[in-house]
């Protein structure tokens, strides 16, 4: 009798990390902000200025940690980085000035690379293969889970008792969910007897004996950086990321333009987020029975339509709740669709590396997406230059969607 399948257990435990690791260090610290400008006196611009750190900081990283991750034992990698991510966490709350808060933002990312997206997606990369696209959905939704949960729990602490009583709370359930995954993830089926997606062996060695003869070991380093699709997908992931995390850190200042106090800003994220879960997990199911490209294409289109509602929003209040279903939507289908497409096509001996060199480009532009659209938006009061901005880089990566291509190894 054949062993249950031992990578849903790991699947399990990277989402419990990421959950936690992004859940609050990406989508629930930002609503901080505002409460920390009030208090130590920092116009809205400089309270967002140090989360571009840890977008700065995680691409400088991310072609180091995808090499290592082609070289050497990733578990040490992740228990390196989860353990770095949990202390930096615990300070949070013990902030009293700027620099602390600059340092924050180098130290948290700096361990966040060593344990976030790319030693998972790497991890997922070696356990899934036809159910790929599930699994990679049901794991990037564990961020907007955390989002969904951590979120309108730590604003209602907030408007209670402050933003350092919230921090401390969230970041202790945090500790917690990032610790317990070590003590059973494995990196590779092979760590337990097991092949990917829990196939019978013959079936197995069936299948990747085929398709062995057509791939041999997937394209290398080299080969994809000298293929042109290959930069038109960065180009669209870049513009994507722009986007999504140029907004992400400036989302309680959107809140705050539309009156929000923090029990609503929490309440409205809490829908935000939990759309999100909707968009990651279905169409994480959709790529692995469609064309992915097309796939793609909708979700770029579902998130423009959700800038749109943004937009809209800042005139009418009342859009804040289409704002919150398609862009929750858009932004997370479009986030796992990314991931999914680099993991089809860049399968193989250099993953690693080329996924390394994407998180770069990602985080280069959501560092980008950060320092601009805090900027329009101190510069003209208000969002709607920032915005609009958004919308026609959505329409720009939808037409550069068409034309992605699959690399063709050597």
């Amino acid at each position: 009798m054949n062993k249950p399948f031992y990578g849903w257990w790991v699947l399990l435990g990277l989402c419990m990390m990421y959950f936690a690791s992004n859940g609050i260090g990406l989508n629930t610290l930002p609503l901080f902000f505002p409460e920390m400008a009030k208090e130590f006196g920092w116009d809205p611009a400089k309270a967002t200025l140090p989360s571009s750190l840890l977008y700065l900081t995680i691409a400088i990283m991310s072609p180091f940690i995808g090499q290592l991750l082609d070289r050497f034992d990733a578990r040490k990698v992740i228990i390196l980085g989860t353990i770095g991510v949990v202390a930096a966490l615990l300070m949070f709350a013990k902030i009293t000035d700027f620099n602390q808060l600059l340092l924050f933002y180098v130290a948290f990312p700096l361990m966040l690379s060593m344990m976030g997206i790319i030693t998972s997606m790497y991890v997922i990369r070696q356990w899934f293969d036809k159910k790929l696209g599930l699994a990679i959905g049901l794991f990037l939704n564990s961020s907007s889970l955390g989002g969904a949960v951590f979120a309108p729990w730590a604003g209602s602490i907030v408007k209670a008792q402050g933003w350092q009583t919230a921090a401390l709370y969230i970041s202790i359930v945090g500790a917690v969910c990032m610790l317990l995954p070590l003590l059973w993830i494995k990196i590779r089926p092979s760590d337990v007897g097991q092949l990917p997606d829990g196939e019978a062996a013959v079936k197995a060695v069936e299948r990747h004996t085929v398709t062995n003869l057509e791939e041999p070991r997937g394209v290398t380093f080299k080969q994809a950086m000298r293929f042109p699709g290959f930069w038109l997908l960065t180009v669209v992931t870049g513009v994507l990321w722009f986007c999504i995390t140029g907004f992400l850190s400036s989302q309680g200042f959107y809140y705050k333009d539309l009156k929000l106090d923090p029990a609503q800003a929490g309440q409205i994220s809490g829908v935000y987020f939990g759309f999100a879960v909707v968009g990651k997990i279905v169409f994480g199911y959709l790529s692995d029975r469609l064309d992915k490209k097309k796939v793609m294409l909708f979700a770029v289109v579902t998130l423009l339509l959700g800038v749109l509602a943004m937009k809209m929003s800042l005139s009418n209040v009342s859009w804040m709740y289409g704002f919150a279903v398609l862009y929750g939507i858009g932004y997370s289908a479009a986030f796992t669709m990314i991931q999914i497409l680099v993991a089809e096509y860049y399968r193989g001996r250099a993953y690693g590396s080329i996924l390394g060199v994407v998180s770069m480009i990602d985080t280069l532009a959501g560092f980008a997406g950060v320092i601009v659209l805090g900027t329009l938006r101190k510069n003209n009061g208000d969002f709607h230059t920032a915005f609009n901005m958004m919308m026609l880089l959505c329409a720009a990566a939808a037409v550069a969607t068409f034309f992605v291509k699959k690399p063709t190894s050597t």
